[in-house]
């Protein structure tokens, strides 16, 4: 759990590897056997847009009490989780989904600026079995950073995920 500030975050579950089955090694990779909230999905895309710092995320800026005291939220967590460069290598791919022909996300383009993102699709778990018709879908998309096409161009704005979806 982020601990973001509101009561009844569920916690996000990754199979450990005494868990995997033999067939685990391409499925986990992908988010099969993977369960996480929006939020936690967020900070985790963050983490990669802010070079590998991770930033705890907040929803609740400051507390009023029904006297009017105002109380500020603590101050966000923060700590190294990926390395500046694979972080980059992730943004990297993350914007060929939206530069490349036959990216998964090449609608989400802005002529002029760099965007990145990610989709998924998903079967869902329901009474112990995975669906074949019922599936889940999640996009995130980095709003653009730097004008121009090239990736290597450094970002000139705050990164953070600014739209997500699951459906």
């Amino acid at each position: 759990a982020t601990n973001e500030g509101m009561p009844g975050e569920a916690e996000g579950r990754i199979l450990t590897p005494d868990e995997w089955s033999g067939s685990a090694s391409g499925s986990v990779p992908i988010g099969m056997s993977v369960d996480a909230t929006l939020v936690q999905m967020a900070a985790g895309y963050a983490a990669i847009a802010n070079d590998g710092e991770y930033v705890q995320p907040h929803l609740i800026k400051s507390m009023i009490s029904g006297k009017g005291g105002v109380t500020a939220a603590p101050a966000p967590e923060r700590h190294r989780v990926l390395d500046p460069q694979v972080a980059a290598d992730l943004r990297s791919m993350m914007e060929s989904v939206v530069d490349n022909d036959g990216g998964t996300g090449t609608q989400a383009a802005v002529a002029g600026y760099r965007v990145a993102g990610k989709t998924g699709t998903g079967k869902r778990l329901i009474d112990g079995q995975y669906t074949s018709n019922n599936t889940a879908r999640s996009s995130a998309w980095r709003r653009p950073t730097t004008r121009g096409t090239s990736s290597r161009s450094r970002p000139t704005c705050p990164r953070a995920p600014v739209a997500m979806s699951r459906r």
